[in-house]
């Protein structure tokens, strides 16, 4: 049964337990890979029915990629600046340790266990939506493909709707990072 209060708390408690501690990813043969610090993501859902592609990009990427700026805010905003209009991608940037508890809530969602070597299929297969995550050096994906398992078509509803929640999820969470404060009429008399 889906619950959007369920995957938020599933990615709540996933964002402050990474940023407590350090993140572990699986990699793409199985073995863990230790995290030293940010992991350049992008994480990308795809419905072909559509052509819709929402995507998802750490603040780790745009570093990586030059995209100027002293903090998260600035580099935000000059990303957005740059970028051509006129595409059919949602792109939302996402602070590194959300992304890391992102990835993290994935991973037990069924991604890690079912996720597929390489980049998801393009349109014009037996597919109408994938997920795609890039970390550095490999890309893992999931589909509806036909040849599914059952297990295999839960996990992936699991981890689309997981996406769809923490996607619609993120404006919300950048206007808490950034709320003003406000100072009562006594604060200013002082």
């Amino acid at each position: 049964m889906h619950s959007p209060t369920r995957h938020l708390l599933l990615w709540l408690g996933c964002s402050l337990l990474v940023w407590f501690t350090s993140c572990q990813s699986n990699s793409a043969g199985g073995g863990k890979i230790q995290a030293s610090g940010p992991v350049p993501t992008i994480m990308v859902l795809v419905d072909h029915r559509n052509d819709m592609r929402m995507t998802l990009i750490s603040d780790a990427w745009l570093r990586e990629n030059n995209v100027p700026g002293d903090d998260f805010a600035h580099r935000r905003a000059a990303y957005y600046t740059q970028r051509l209009t006129g595409d059919n991608t949602k792109v939302k940037i996402i602070q590194d340790e959300v992304a890391q508890g992102f990835w993290k809530a994935f991973q037990e969602q069924g991604f890690a266990t079912y996720g597929r070597n390489g980049a998801a299929p393009p349109k014009g297969g037996d597919v109408a939506s994938s997920i795609e995550i890039t970390l550095p050096g490999r890309q893992r994906h999931m589909a509806g493909y036909p040849d599914m398992t059952p297990e295999e078509v839960l996990a992936y509803r699991e981890c689309k709707l997981l996406f769809m929640d923490f996607y619609n999820f993120v404006p919300q969470l950048q206007a808490v990072d950034r709320m003003p404060t406000f100072h009562s009429a006594k604060d200013n008399q002082r």
